[in-house]
């Protein structure tokens, strides 16, 4: 009965936090949503998870900011009690640009019907194509609200591509189901966003540049305002964008210059085309810049010539100009190298050796420009390394030709406002678990002269891992004051700690200081405070671990108030960021008790 009593009330809440949820995606209506996006290191791509279908299924997607629409791989077990595939000649066929009646010899399943519109869907990497079927279904997206996070908000029939499963076999990073477009395109992302919820066709973009960390692509009108009050979207400057056919986004660059030395270059590669195209091609699929042959043999000269004193080595595929990076000094902004100026209208797109050399193998720099041979399609295609770490707005509006590339701010302001926007899209759930596994001694001791004790941290485990940091003792008095004895107790304890802090790291994560300590009451004092265990933590790829340990710092108190004592075990960690302030936060682990008698 008292089961089915705690049934009965679970499905009730159930309800009324669907209804919650449910009221929350219809009612609320956004100004701008936002997407982290992760850079797969594997691949150099750029991955944004998204919910689709009904329930919720969170899948992850490669970003193509030239693609035309969303596509996802349906023959994998999709399963969605909202699907639907819009018929042959419908509204829905004509709104995506569709006049290919699908057709399909198995069973129906999502992806495969007859009578369906058609849908080439491409993979951006390998330029590989497949027809797949125009679709609809639920898709949602976390909104935000100035400072804070907003709730997720719903698109009940989103327009998409059902793909077929072979698109993903080349080039893409595992698990990936699929492609976002943010092209200027009837169904792609950013327009079908603005034409759901009426706000203007704007995004703004900033990819990180380490796998580790989150990227940003934000949808809708701004501000963008992000602690500590900074307007992310604040234009700078800005420069005319132009659109093709195909909705990708091209630039006009009138020059290049490197360390304000013009690179000689035909004109006619960068004149734009009779139809008012610019010649250079902005991608987050092309992991580097690519250069028509010509224009990457000048550059590339320029800027050995500017790179004075540092030797040339053997090229590193896919790179032309590689450097003994041993040779190569670091600033701020990356790489001591030569800044690579992109000449447009209004704007000069500056380069820092951050985004322009990559560290191909130990001791090798190379030149992050690929030669892309003769009569490209492309004069230039700016790669994704190129874009990362800088906040681009893509103003499409209604216009081809009115829209605009927006640069919100100067390199070193966008570091600080990215990392307000880190901490204000990153959730953390940090775990921890510590065992207490037994008390190797408990002890009163006594003490006649002033005495100085050194008690050395054994932590082989510990001390075998070069990536962590730790003080190797702990110093403590032990004193008389006349005729009156002070005692101490101590206790020494064997420790597993177990804890998975990677939720702490984002792309402005420097490194995260961790202690375990035993706090506990007395009636002298109502909050004690012992350090057992400390350490650093320099990366993401650290950030799990167990470690069998004694404890590093004795469990030391000046009397004798220990014994039979319950304490809690707590993990502090506190966030050093590359830029901004320090945060600190804790776990707190209950139920340990030392030992009623001493050992």
């Amino acid at each position: 009965m008292a089961s089915s009593f705690r049934c009965l009330i679970f499905l009730l809440f159930s309800l009324c936090f669907l209804f919650f949820i449910s009221e929350s995606q219809t009612t609320f209506k956004p100004t701008k949503l936002v997407l982290t996006v992760q850079k797969d290191r594997a691949t150099n791509l750029h991955v944004a998870n998204i919910q689709k279908r009904t329930p919720p299924l969170k899948l992850p997607f490669v970003i193509d900011l030239n693609g035309r629409f969303l596509w996802v791989n349906c023959e994998n077990q999709y399963s969605s009690s909202t699907y639907n595939a819009p018929l042959c000649h419908s509204t829905q066929c004509s709104k995506a640009d569709s006049h290919y009646c699908h057709k399909c010899p198995t069973t129906a399943r999502p992806g495969c019907h007859n009578n369906t519109c058609g849908l080439m869907a491409v993979n951006p990497v390998t330029n590989q194509a497949a027809m797949g079927e125009l679709a609809q279904d639920a898709l949602l997206l976390p909104s935000t609200q100035g400072f804070n996070p907003g709730p997720m908000v719903r698109i009940p029939q989103f327009l998409f591509s059902c793909a077929p499963s072979r698109l993903l076999q080349k080039g893409f990073p595992k698990n990936v189901q699929g492609v976002v477009g943010l092209g200027h395109a009837p169904i792609s992302l950013p327009v079908q966003l603005a034409s759901h919820f009426g706000f203007q066709q704007k995004f703004a973009m900033c990819l990180a540049s380490s796998g580790g960390n989150n990227g940003v692509i934000f949808f809708g009108q701004g501000p963008y305002f992000m602690l500590p009050g900074i307007d992310v979207s604040r234009p700078v400057s800005y420069t005319p964008l132009t659109i093709s056919q195909q909705g990708e986004y091209y630039i006009d660059v009138k020059s290049i210059k490197i360390n304000n030395k013009i690179v000689p270059l035909n004109s006619s590669l960068l004149t734009p085309t009779k139809r008012g195209l610019g010649r250079v091609k902005i991608s987050t699929t092309t992991p580097y810049t690519i250069l028509e042959h010509s224009i990457y043999y000048s550059l590339s000269k320029v800027f050995v010539d500017q790179l004075k004193g540092v030797p040339q080595v053997k090229p590193v595929t896919p790179f032309g100009t590689c450097f003994d990076s041993k040779r190569i000094g670091n600033t701020k902004m990356g790489p001591s190298v030569p800044n690579v100026d992109l000449v447009m209208q209004n704007v000069v797109w500056r380069i820092y050796g951050s985004n322009s050399m990559v560290q191909a193998r130990p001791d090798v720099m190379c030149l992050g420009f690929v030669d892309g041979g003769v009569r490209p399609r492309d004069s230039i295609v700016i790669g994704a390394m190129q874009l990362e770490d800088n906040l681009l707005q893509f103003d499409i509006g209604s216009s081809r030709a009115n829209a605009l590339l927006t640069f919100g701010l100067t390199i070193l302001a966008l570091m600080c406002a990215m990392a307000s926007i880190s901490d204000n899209l990153n959730h953390p759930s940090p775990t921890a678990q510590v065992q207490v596994l037994n008390i190797n001694w408990f002890q009163k001791q006594p003490n006649g002269n002033d005495e100085l004790t050194t008690i050395f941290a054994m932590l082989s485990n510990l001390l075998k891992r070069d990536t962590f940091h730790f003080n190797s003792f702990q110093v403590f008095n032990v004193r008389t004051y006349g005729l009156v004895m002070v005692f101490v107790l101590m206790a020494s304890m064997t420790l597993n700690i177990s804890a998975d802090l990677q939720s702490l790291f984002t792309w402005n994560t420097k490194q995260v200081f961790v202690f375990l300590a035993a706090e506990y009451e007395t009636t002298k004092n109502s909050w004690n405070q012992i350090s057992l265990w400390d350490g650093i933590i320099p990366s993401k790829e650290h950030a799990k671990f167990w470690i069998h340990t004694s404890n590093k710092y004795r469990f030391i108190d000046q009397g004798t108030n220990l014994r039979g004592k319950e304490f809690n075990l707590t993990l502090h960690w506190h966030v050093m960021p590359k830029t901004g302030k320090m945060f600190a936060n804790k776990l707190i682990m209950s139920g340990y008790r030392l030992p009623e008698e001493y050992r």
